[in-house]
């Protein structure tokens, strides 16, 4: 079983992944978005990222 990360580690992952959101999206529309096929699952797949590191945040932070 691997080791707890702390919060701070999460937090920088719930950071970066918001950080690579941002370069996937930046200079597109909604609608040139919502036809990329692979920006669209990349945005999914990191958001999904932001939600695992959330969900492992202890409770006195949250």
């Amino acid at each position: 079983m691997k080791g707890r990360l702390p919060n701070k580690a999460r937090l920088e992952h719930i950071l970066d992944a918001l950080k690579t959101i941002d370069i996937f999206i930046e200079g597109l529309t909604f609608d040139e978005f919502a036809v990329d096929i692979k920006t669209t699952f990349a945005v999914v797949k990191a958001l999904e990222i932001v939600g695992e590191a959330a969900n492992h945040i202890t409770d006195e932070i949250q």
